[in-house]
């Protein structure tokens, strides 16, 4: 049974917005750095993060302080080679999914973890499916 059990775990992280509402780039990569600590095995205690999924934060951050978030994301893989990188998405329009996959590098992120606004009744699961093959595609 112990060898079943789950012993790392990828988490969401807070997005750091300075006043000016840009990222704050060394606030959010020593915050992953502070929870990528080793742990009593040597090894750290998480195996990666989640951006953008705190808190509803997809939804509520701008297009810049997307591409901010994303790109802070992958250049932290340069320091930390064995993290999964993982970033939400709450965007439910094809153009708006497009700008994700856009700027996301497959070398990077190991995931886009998608889930449409709770508020709209018309996006079904089969509709966003579509929409995620056809931003793959493109």
């Amino acid at each position: 049974m112990a060898d079943q059990i789950v012993n790392k775990l990828n988490i969401a992280v807070t997005t750091p917005i300075l006043p000016d509402g840009n990222v704050s780039e060394e606030q959010f990569k020593a915050h992953i750095r502070n929870l990528r600590e080793k742990g009593f095995d040597g090894e750290p205690i998480i195996d990666g993060i989640v951006t953008a999924a705190l808190n509803g934060e997809a939804k509520f951050l701008n297009q810049k302080q997307r591409e901010q978030l994303i790109q802070y994301t992958g250049e932290y893989r340069n320091e930390d080679p064995d993290i999964n990188l993982m970033v939400a998405t709450l965007r439910a329009t094809e153009e708006e999914l497009d700008e994700d996959f856009k700027v996301l590098d497959s070398k990077n992120f190991t995931a886009l973890v998608i889930a449409p606004p709770m508020n709209d009744p018309d996006l079904t699961d089969d509709k966003m499916a579509d929409i995620v093959e056809k931003g793959f595609q493109n």
